[in-house]
């Protein structure tokens, strides 16, 4: 649930143009929102529960992409597609596809391996 509960606040926050506005996304929030989505990968791959796994990676929603993209959390998504969980591997490629829809030449190269 706290997965769930970090991945909504996050997104919404994204969303209101009036917190936005007043506190002008700075490099300093930027950086939270970074820290706390790799955190939230970290249990998305670690965790021992695959239903906490799953919550983290169906959370991931579209406006969180780019904070998603940056090269420490593809290797939190790249090691979720090995899970034993296949619902697992099949949400953790849904977020890496909408990764590579927008940023292909990011993504493509770290599949390859």
């Amino acid at each position: 649930a706290a997965t769930i509960t970090c991945c909504r606040i996050l997104d919404r926050s994204l969303d209101d143009k009036e917190l936005l506005s007043a506190v002008r996304v700075s490099s300093s929030t930027e950086g939270i929102v970074f820290y706390v989505l790799e955190r939230l990968l970290m249990v998305g791959v670690a965790d021992h529960d695959d239903n906490i796994r799953l919550a983290v990676f169906k959370s991931i929603t579209p406006r969180l992409d780019r904070y998603v993209a940056s090269s420490e959390n593809l290797t939190c998504l790249l090691d979720a597609i090995n899970d034993e969980s296949l619902q697992v591997c099949t949400s953790a490629m849904r977020v890496i596809a909408r990764l590579a829809y927008h940023s292909p030449s990011v993504i493509m190269p770290q599949l390859r391996k």
